[in-house]
């Protein structure tokens, strides 16, 4: 059986928009798991303060070991951030990170302590989550 040139191009259309939208798709997926664990770093650093609670009080064996390498993991994540700001002379990105997280002040009072823009604490503190996402959770199992 032969096909014309339109029924060719008709499959090759077909088989072109199928391609795409699964292109589309598999873009899509990434760029929602991207903003989940971005999501998820920032759960977990707004959180860090009662985590650290817990581990210090509770009496359950098993919850406290679970706690405690999660924390040493979240612990060695930070000091690798903290280390990488420094290394680039940009050690005041990262205190704004802990006055935000860790003090909880706002990016203004930030912003304010450390003479700089009011914008400029988000934007140091949103790549610090950035760079922090990939050391909790690691990189896509698609790349």
């Amino acid at each position: 059986m032969e096909l014309t040139s339109d029924e060719l191009e008709a499959i090759i259309n077909r088989a072109a928009a199928a391609g795409a939208q699964a292109a589309y798709a598999q873009a899509k997926k990434q760029g929602t798991e991207k903003a989940d664990r971005y999501n998820d770093t920032f759960a977990v650093m707004k959180n860090y303060k009662d985590a650290r609670f817990c581990l210090e009080h509770t009496v359950d064996q098993a919850t406290k070991l679970n706690a405690s390498l999660k924390m040493r993991h979240i612990d060695a994540a930070l000091k690798v951030m903290q280390q990488r700001r420094e290394a680039q002379n940009r050690g005041i990105e990262y205190e704004a990170f802990k006055l935000y997280f860790l003090e909880g002040l706002s990016y203004e009072t930030i912003a304010e302590k450390l003479d700089t823009s009011k914008n400029t604490p988000r934007r140091w503190i949103t790549g610090i989550l950035s760079e922090l996402s990939t050391l909790l959770w690691g990189l896509d199992s698609d790349l």
